[in-house]
């Protein structure tokens, strides 16, 4: 995630290149769910507060974002007729289908392309 800081103190999330050349900071924050893995910054002369609250800023929106992505996984299991979670786990958690015996069963087209068009809807 980018973060830049105007002169006003505006954050931006994901400037563009022009947004960065007004920026007096430019910040990359990666991170995994749990923490924040790696910090990469440029900067003009910014406060040490003001790095530290562009990294919050960073991690909130990694957040926003994995709720987002979760929120579409459940919602196009639901339109394609996924299974529930069951006691023993989540869906997917049963062996693998392609045995000798079991055809591996493709998924339809439309089902391709309904798929496609939702996870369309949820990009940023």
């Amino acid at each position: 995630m980018r973060v830049g800081l105007l002169e006003n103190g505006d954050y931006l999330i994901n400037p563009t290149f022009q947004q960065l050349e007004e920026s007096r900071l430019n910040l990359v924050v990666a991170g995994s769910d749990e923490a924040v893995v790696m910090v990469e910054a440029g900067a003009h002369e910014v406060s040490e507060s003001d790095v530290l609250e562009g990294i919050f800023r960073a991690r909130v929106e990694q957040e926003i974002n994995r709720q987002k992505d979760d929120l579409r996984d459940k919602l196009l299991d639901r339109l394609l007729g996924g299974s529930e979670p069951t006691p023993e786990g989540e869906p997917g958690d049963e062996p693998a289908e392609g045995t000798p015996d079991e055809p591996v069963e493709e998924e339809a087209p439309e089902d391709v392309l309904k798929r496609e068009l939702i996870k369309k809807l949820f990009e940023n």
